[in-house]
């Protein structure tokens, strides 16, 4: 479907043009049913379309906007997306306050859309490779010695030094690299970024509170990571405490 203000091309199926926002549809003001833009008459009560009754003019602003935190297209005037249920009013707020002690006032939904519990899962594998690595050249290079030792032979009757580089490196890798670069190695190579529910960037204290508060949902048989796959706004337990949210960006 060509769209006759912007010349774009959009999908069969397309509501609003990807190009300009306009309506690619007619809508009957007496059943409220979409039409194709060059239908004389309504399909669905032959109400005529033509004159006053014809309604493809571009909408407003307000009513081309996606909801910052689902996506979805949201009518004007309304004031809580009919999908997700977030605050229209409170979110266009947001994005219009400046903060002046953060760099950046908009929700955490208008950087990108959340992050869902599969890849948030691969990304914790390529963390846990990175971290095995680090950990094994580290060993090698401080104490002359095997990292995977105690995990080879499953001796786990004295604490040993690698063991404390390794609870010391993976407390510097999720709060130091969340702190400066807004994700690990692995959400950055998936695209994702960790930041508050605002949009502004996730502080280093805050980032090692993160962290310990990841240990709550393990204790609670992973049920706070499960609120990722469950949830609208794919946060875990650890991102409810500590008002954070990993969207994937957009590019």
């Amino acid at each position: 479907m060509v769209c006759p203000d912007c010349s774009r091309e959009n999908g069969e199926q397309a509501s609003y043009c990807i190009g300009c926002g306009r309506a690619l549809y007619l809508s009957c003001q007496a059943c409220a049913a979409k039409n194709a833009l060059d239908a004389k008459y309504c399909s669905a009560c032959g109400t005529a379309l033509d004159g006053e009754d014809a309604q493809a003019s571009r909408p407003s602003a307000r009513a081309r906007a996606l909801c910052p935190r689902c996506g979805s297209l949201y009518e004007a005037g309304s004031q809580y997306c009919a999908d997700c249920g977030l605050p229209l009013d409170e979110a266009l707020a947001n994005v219009s306050t400046p903060h002046a002690s953060r760099r950046s006032s908009m929700p955490a939904w208008e950087l990108g859309r959340p992050a869902g519990f599969w890849i948030r899962t691969a990304a914790r594998i390529i963390d846990g490779l990175t971290l095995l690595a680090a950990g094994a050249i580290l060993a090698a290079l401080l104490f002359q010695e095997n990292y995977f030792s105690g995990f080879l032979t499953g001796d786990g009757s004295a604490w040993r030094s690698v063991d404390t580089l390794a609870v010391l490196l993976e407390v510097a890798y999720m709060t130091v690299l969340v702190g400066a670069l807004a994700g690990t190695v692995g959400k950055l190579l998936l695209g994702m970024r960790v930041v508050r529910t605002d949009g502004s960037r996730v502080s280093y204290r805050l980032a090692f509170a993160r962290y310990i508060a990841q240990y709550l949902s393990l204790l609670l048989f992973g049920i706070g990571y499960l609120l990722i796959a469950f949830r609208q706004d794919k946060r875990g337990l650890h991102d409810l405490i500590c008002d954070t949210a990993v969207v994937i960006v957009k590019t």
